[in-house]
């Protein structure tokens, strides 16, 4: 039942869950007035919507900017449109593809800021201009601005030169063809050059040889290379993973990042140390902005942090729109021709150009321009509001719309959008660099993003860009490359085919082809370069969970060898995880909730051994050994050192303070030693007393002398029994049925209410996050918070009461607590009311349902029901009330517990961890010793229903037969309140009670199950299921009769 209840609760908190999203969904769509745009399940930038295919309603792959253009905006007529999304978190979004929007969204940077947390992966080696904001970003700009100056341009423009004209003589040369596998072959390299000797002031050429210098595993070059070739994986792979090394890649990527680093801070240091010459790269003009910088210079670490993303930025942005650029050169030769004859025009005497030319060669910048239209380098730029606000745009009839932007709301300029958009350039899918030579819509153009936090590096990019394609196309007629494969296609197609795009994570465009460069004799003598087949390149996220899924196979092999292989399950999801709780068994993927409730013994039978090997990959991957062998179990209960309870587990239990379930070491033998006196000789009286009272008032003041007594449900009655006896012999407040609920001064409900909210909604408080019961939008969530909080004052008020009174000698777990504590002094008032928590909800929790079954178990086997009503006879021969002193004559009264708890222990399972490498020994089916290696980390459970179903112990385990436990029985396999040091403390008080319990209630009623019609022909296993179905939610019927011989039996329908 327990079990069930927790599944209960894990439905009802989904339900919650659900209605949650919903009402966050449905007030998401209000706050931007319900304006036209997307509606979708899942949340842009989770796991989910990288991983899901496209799909309306539910997800937008990370690329549909790129993909989608204008078009969505189009569909609706709005140059600004809402997207609202839900899962895994709720966020509303206004999309802008409105020039005048934009301006006015960048130009007011104090009602729209950069959400800089989205990029705080960027400060992996401290703060940056990028991943700053306020202040500390305006400090980065002012030193950062005068590193990117003309000086700096110059020197941009002479390296760039230098390194396309080493490529030419030094590498191509006199070759009459010259192949490349990708475009990116040449454009990555000439971007990383540049960023070296512009950035760094480091000369690199294209011949140099690889040698690491002393004191370094790879060159200069090498680390800039891997550093710029492989910063996806840098961002996506964990620290940990990285440091692993598992792959050769992950490796490379580690080593290259550190020495860059190194290499960055040797030349920092360089700097400082040398003589002060005029240097024009960006590293030496940054440092001596820095020094001189009046508000406080930079930090090593943030002066490396900042040339860092300048040379990310630099080097990825630059590259790609030449490969994208020299594409679209190539498919449409017309305007080649027009940039060559412009390029002429300037340089008319065939000379190389200078950084003087820049100026004049208009038609290059306009190639360049339009590249960076078509293919922007992100496709959107996110703002955050910070008040409720509005912004306007038109539809297609001209009329202005006024778009509600609720305080919090993400905003995104859809670049991709806003440079397609017709209203501002004409026919934008068609390649037309020549529009950049008119009156063109500066503000619809938005590739360094605008306003404040416009790209610094901007000038550096167009004057590289710039320098590269005039010297290529000075030289060089780039062409697509005829191949026989392709000789039918149509213009589309090979557009298509050439300009395939594919999207990192920085959503950077990616053109991929086969370029081949071939000298000819064709028209102004150029070599003619030849781009042929577009393939896509590996997308780094693949990559990332690619080597996933093959850490998760080593890591299970690694898991199944560290077992010996030992026989047992190899499941794919782990226990105790969401998809775990969720999921139905499946075989191989899932166990299921509360498989070790149902499965009982049947695994270890399946494996032929009372040891098991369980290993689960997803999303962790654990070995786990159960066990369900009573040696093995005693072994590992008794050495505690070795076996230490994995406390961290029951941490949720702590939301009031350290206590004994969630403590080990010298902590919980404290808490030990303090609590056990409480649970005395005494304490037990009180507890027998008080059950017999409660039992008492329950059957003359409620029941009385009806004929019928219908209760819905067992729990109806044994929940409040143990509620009462809790209150009293815990907290020495005695309850009645007949209380009225009125809450006691400067409360909002009574003790008793807050004690059951306390007790029967337990698992929304420990499964809901703190914020969702504050918040409270449901009446369930509502009532757990407060009843918590209610029952937190009153215990604090009890406790007070209790020190600042007269010493009283109580029996009660509160005082004789503080009483013992008073005498050691050690635990504070939070410890006291944590510790006396946990006492209240495993005392109430395991004596509730385990009555609740032995009841049923009763109203089923009525064989064992009359030997049970015959045995109290014996022991209460002149019918009178039993006494405390009669415990230990009422064996068969504790008999049936024992056999209930046996069939349905409270807990399912109890964790360990192995805290050394050792072994485990058991049989198997064969009656032969095996032995089972547990290394050290391992989870070990000790497998409860299994051990109570192991036929190796109980003969006939499925059978109801209190009677085994007056017989010798195997104490050992028997553990329904844990074992060896840290079994339960309050064992004797729930035996107590529940024995008390049975001994009146089957003294004076006989307990069947009620005959309904629509049960009738059900044989004993479907109503034996039926009745003992595990769920708080179903119904036990019950009927009861008096043992008075002569009088007329009232009914009890429970």
């Amino acid at each position: 039942m327990a079990s069930m209840t927790v599944l209960g609760a894990l439905l009802s908190i989904s339900l919650i869950y659900v209605l949650k999203k919903y009402v966050a969904f449905r007030r998401a769509v209000n706050s931007v007035g319900n304006h036209p745009g997307f509606r979708l399940l899942f949340t842009a930038g989770t796991l989910p919507s990288l991983l899901l295919p496209e799909s309306k309603y539910l997800n937008q792959r990370f690329n549909f900017g790129f993909t989608d253009k204008y078009d969505s905006f189009a569909e609706r007529g709005c140059d600004i449109i809402s997207k609202v999304m839900c899962v895994p978190e709720t966020r509303t979004y206004v999309v802008l593809a409105d020039p005048a929007a934009i301006k006015e969204v960048v130009s007011a940077r104090a009602r729209f800021i950069k959400p800089v947390k989205n990029y705080r992966v960027l400060a992996f080696w401290g703060q940056n201009i990028v991943v700053s904001e306020g202040e500390l970003w305006k400090k980065f700009r002012k030193t950062s601005a005068p590193a990117f100056s003309e000086k700096n341009n110059k020197l941009v423009w002479n390296e760039t030169v230098d390194i396309v004209h080493s490529l030419i003589d030094q590498v191509w040369g006199d070759q009459d063809v010259i192949s490349l596998d990708h475009c990116l072959d040449i454009t990555k390299p000439i971007a990383l050059f540049v960023i070296a000797a512009a950035g760094f002031g480091k000369s690199l050429t294209w011949s140099e040889e690889d040698l690491a210098p002393l004191g370094h595993k790879m060159s200069f070059k090498q680390s800039l290379h891997v550093v710029t070739t492989r910063f996806f994986i840098k961002l996506m792979a964990p620290t940990w993973l990285l440091n692993s090394g598992l792959t050769q890649t992950l490796r490379s990527t580690r080593d290259g990042f550190d020495e860059l680093h190194r290499y960055m801070k040797e030349l920092v240091q360089e700097r400082e140390r040398s003589e002060k010459l005029e240097r024009h790269d960006l590293l030496s003009i940054l440092k001596e902005a820095s020094l001189d910088d009046e508000g406080g210079s930079l930090t090593e670490e943030e002066l490396i942090s900042n040339i860092f993303i300048f040379l990310v930025a630099g080097h990825e942005s630059t590259a790609h729109t030449l490969c994208f650029a020299l594409g679209l050169l190539a498919l449409y030769q017309d305007e080649q021709e027009k940039l060559f004859q412009h390029i002429k025009t300037v340089l008319h005497d065939g000379r190389a150009p200078r950084y003087e030319d820049m100026p004049a060669l208009t038609y290059t910048m306009a190639v360049f321009n339009e590249a960076l239209r078509m293919f922007p380098p992100v496709s959107g730029i996110p703002k955050i509001a910070t008040e409720d606000t509005t912004l306007s745009t038109v539809n297609p009839t001209g009329e202005r719309v006024t778009v509600p932007v609720p305080k919090g709301c993400f905003i995104t300029f859809q670049v991709t959008a806003l440079h397609y958009n017709p209203r501002y350039w004409k026919d934008p899918h068609m390649y037309n660099p020549s529009r950049f030579l008119e009156d063109w819509p500066r503000d619809a153009f938005l590739p360094f993003s605008g306003g404040a936090r416009a790209c610094i590096g901007r000038k550096f990019s167009e004057t590289e860009a710039v320098a590269v394609l005039t010297t290529l196309v000075s030289k060089y007629r780039i062409t697509v490359k005829e191949e026989p494969q392709f000789a039918g296609e149509t213009f589309e197609e090979r557009k298509t085919r050439v300009l395939a795009v594919s999207v990192g994570l920085t959503i950077t465009t990616v053109l991929t082809g086969y370029a081949e460069l071939m000298t000819s004799s064709e028209s102004h003598g150029r070599a003619v370069s030849t781009i042929s087949n577009s393939t896509l390149p590996e997308f780094p996220l693949y990559s990332v969970l690619f080597i996933y899924v093959i850490r998760k196979i080593l890591a299970f092999r690694q898991a199944l060898r560290s077992l010996g292989h030992h026989v047992g399950p190899r499941i794919l999801i782990t226990p105790g995880s969401l998809p775990g709780y969720l999921l139905p068994k499946i075989k191989y993927v899932n166990q299921g909730s509360s498989f070790a409730f149902r499965d009982k013994y049947n695994t270890f039978a399946e494996y032929g051994c009372d040891i098991v090997g369980k290993v689960v990959c997803v999303p962790e991957t654990r070995a786990y050994v159960a066990v369900a062998d009573p040696v093995a179990i005693k072994e590992i209960t008794s050495a505690r050192a070795r076996f230490p309870k994995p406390v961290k587990n029951y941490r949720p239990l702590a939301f009031w303070g350290q206590n004994i379930v969630v403590s080990e070491g010298e902590l919980w033998k404290k808490y030990r030693k303090i609590s056990a006196p409480a649970f005395s000789d005494r304490n037990n009286k009180l507890v027998w007393n008080e059950t017999v009272g409660v039992i008492h008032s329950l059957i003359n003041e409620v029941w009385g002398d009806q004929d019928v007594i219908s209760v819905d449900h067992v729990l109806d009655i044994t929940t409040p029994i143990a509620l009462f006896v809790i209150a009293a012999a815990g907290f020495g407040k005695s309850m009645s049925w007949a209380e009225k609920d009125i809450p006691s001064p400067g409360h909002s409900m009574t003790f008793k209410q807050s004690l059951n909210i306390a007790t029967k909604q337990f698992a929304i408080k420990i499964m809901s996050p703190k914020w969702l019961l504050n918040f409270g939008p449901t009446e369930k969530l509502r009532s757990t918070r407060d009843g918590y909080e209610e029952l937190h004052r009153y215990m604090r008020e009890m406790i007070q009461q209790r020190q600042h009174s007269e010493k009283v000698e109580r029996d009660d777990l509160l005082s004789s607590l503080l009483e013992a504590n008073a005498d050691d002094g050690s635990l504070s008032e939070e410890e006291v009311i944590s510790n006396i928590y946990v006492f209240l909800l495993a005392g109430h929790e395991t004596t509730a349902h385990t009555l609740g079954f032995a009841l049923g178990l009763l109203a089923l086997y009525e064989a064992e029901q009359e030997k049970l009503y015959r045995h109290i006879n014996t022991v209460l021969r002149d019918g009178r009330t039993p006494t405390y002193e009669d415990m230990s004559a009422l064996n068969y009264s504790l008999a049936v517990m024992y056999e209930t708890l046996r069939m349905f222990p409270p807990v399912g399972l109890v964790p360990k961890i192995a805290a050394e490498d050792t072994t485990l020994t058991t049989l198997n089916s064969m009656d032969e010793r095996v032995t089972v290696p547990i290394p050290k980390g391992c989870n070990i459970t000790l497998q409860v229903p299994a051990l109570h179903y192991n036929p190796r112990y109980w003969k006939n385990p499925h059978s109801f037969n209190p009677g085994r436990f007056l017989e010798n029985w195997p104490r050992d396999a028997f553990l329904p309140f844990s074992g060896g040091p840290r079994a339960c403390i309050g064992r004797k008080f729930s035996e107590t009670e529940t024995v008390a319990v049975l001994t009146i209630l089957v003294s004076k009623y006989r307990i069947s199950v009620k005959e309904e019609a629509q049960f009738a022909a059900e044989t004993f296993e479907e109503k034996k299921e039926r009745v003992l179905a595990a769920t708080s939610g179903s119904k036990l019927t019950l009927t009861a009769y008096t043992r008075s011989p002569g009088v007329q039996a009232p009914k009890l329908t429970i």
